[in-house]
């Protein structure tokens, strides 16, 4: 009960929990019975980081007992710190077996080629599916398409789509999300987030968004995006719609273009 922090609520019944809470507990039990393996599927998507924070501790101390933990996750960071060994499954079939590091590079070179190609009609996402993405590309400040963006450059998103309901759609309110290679997001921004929702009548189009002197260091991105019509969602690939692409730019103005450290953002700070 302490561990899931669901004490207020120990006497309202289970069935009624929210589907955080019911994982919380769940996991909470689970690890308190000092199994002899413990199957762990994505217990990380829920909860808040302290919660998670115990999640991994917990997790860590069973390894370090003898015990086996089987970590079922898309989140190659606590991938990375917590396990040794990687298995790499896809459509059902092991794919990869090994060192972790290893798998979790086949894994994101897996992504990269699955995505570069646009959104695959077979890719797991979930919503009503009147309107689905179907591809992604970059455009330069001149409309012209490009494979790389460079930091510090106007960089313009193009979210290929396809209407699939047969009419108009309104209130069409869209997303992108921005992730390291590791799985850890860093930036999501709704179109409503700026006061720019949708009306779609076209059958097939695409909805652009520009990131002005765009602030991302050197490296590669994984981009997640988001459909909502009229509130509910309508696509959501779960593995994402595109790889972002990013070289060196000079984001200063200053002609450095050595960026130090292993950060994804630059900020534009004045040094009095």
């Amino acid at each position: 009960v302490e561990f899931a922090e669901i004490g207020r609520f120990l006497d309202t019944p289970v069935k009624r929990y929210s589907s955080g809470m019911y994982v919380r507990l769940a996991f909470s039990v689970a690890a308190h019975l000092d199994p002899e393996i413990l199957l762990v599927d994505e217990v990380l998507a829920v909860g808040d980081l302290s919660f998670q924070r115990r999640c991994l501790g917990k997790m860590s101390d069973v390894a370090r007992g003898g015990r086996t933990v089987l970590f079922v996750s898309h989140n190659m960071a606590a991938v990375e710190n917590l396990c040794t060994r990687g298995i790499l499954v896809d459509h059902g079939v092991v794919s990869m077996d090994g060192v972790v590091e290893q798998v979790i590079a086949g894994y994101l070179k897996s992504q990269h080629d699955r995505l570069r190609t646009g959104v695959r009609a077979d890719a797991k996402r979930s919503g009503t599916g009147d309107l689905l993405f179907t591809s992604f590309g970059l455009e330069n400040e001149h409309g012209r398409p490009v494979s790389v963006a460079r930091s510090g450059h106007d960089i313009v998103l193009v979210m290929g789509f396809e209407n699939r309901s047969g009419g108009e759609l309104k209130n069409v309110d869209v997303s992108f999300s921005l992730h390291a290679t590791n799985g850890q997001p860093l930036t999501v921004q709704y179109s409503s987030y700026t006061g720019k929702t949708y009306s779609v009548n076209e059958r097939k189009s695409a909805f652009r968004c520009r990131l002005a002197r765009l602030p991302l260091t050197p490296g590669r991105y994984r981009v997640g995006g988001r459909i909502l019509v009229g509130g509910e969602e309508s696509d959501w690939p779960r593995d994402g719609i595109g790889i972002l692409e990013v070289a060196s730019g000079d984001y200063y103005g200053t002609g450095n273009m050595g960026f130090g450290g292993a950060v994804p953002f630059l900020v534009n700070g004045s040094w009095l």
